[in-house]
């Protein structure tokens, strides 16, 4: 005879299991459809000479360039912040 939590769990993780597989389906029908749109525009502008090394050479370090002024901006007001707070604390570090 099997045990009913056997059975149980057997159903929920069952359950899970399908969930699981509907959510990740979906996300990718949702995902791959525009990705696989832009590849074949891509391979399509590629193939024409539209797209060629210095194109995308130069869109990739366009992109580089802003994540690290993004980053440098990030942390400058990160250590402004900070300076800001450690200046504006009581001596002793607040403790009463």
């Amino acid at each position: 005879m099997i045990p009913s939590s056997l059975l149980g769990a057997a159903v929920f993780f069952g359950v899970l299991a399908m969930l699981g597989w509907l959510l990740i389906r979906e996300t990718l029908r949702i995902v791959l459809k525009p990705l696989l749109i832009f590849v074949v525009l891509a391979l399509a502008a590629v193939w024409a000479g539209i797209l060629d090394g210095t194109v995308v050479e130069q869109a990739l370090a366009w992109v580089g360039d802003r994540l690290i002024l993004g980053a440098t901006a990030l942390s400058d007001w990160a250590v402004g912040a900070f300076e800001t707070a450690a200046a504006s604390a009581p001596p002793g570090g607040g403790a009463s």
